[in-house]
């Protein structure tokens, strides 16, 4: 296998055993996306029930390597009780910047969900000129 992406056939099984988008006959074409609103929905609902504890557990296993690496840096002519509170403050930044990256990709995945949930047809755009208003002098 020399890693390079395979070509689109016009195949009904498309390239790969994906179905080919332009196909008519495929029903994922039409708009048939249950499989992917499942998943999506499975997803969004696991991450909302366990983002927390994932989040923490991240933490814990990040921050200690960067604690050392702060611990390092900052020597030993800091007193013990400033690079502790430095210590504390880092893990809950790293604690912060993970759950906000999870949040973020729950966010991506509810999008996706509504928008194969929602119906595409939108309203026809109108454009109206406005008249100006009689000037008063």
């Amino acid at each position: 296998m020399s890693g390079a992406p395979e070509p689109l056939s016009r195949e009904p099984g498309g390239a790969g055993g994906r179905p080919d988008p332009a196909d008519p006959d495929d029903p994922a074409a039409a708009g048939d996306h249950s499989e992917r609103v499942d998943q999506l929905h499975a997803r969004v609902r696991w991450l909302d029930r366990y983002r927390r504890i994932v989040a923490i557990a991240a933490a814990a296993i990040i921050a200690p390597v960067l604690i050392g690496r702060v611990a390092e840096m900052l020597g030993a002519g800091w007193p013990q009780i400033h690079a502790t509170m430095l210590s504390i403050l880092l893990g809950v930044i790293v604690w912060w910047v993970i759950e906000i990256g999870l949040i973020y990709l729950t966010a991506l995945w509810e999008t996706e969900h509504d928008g194969l949930v929602r119906d595409r047809s939108l309203p026809r755009a109108v454009l109206r000129r406005w008249r100006r208003w009689p000037r008063l002098r």
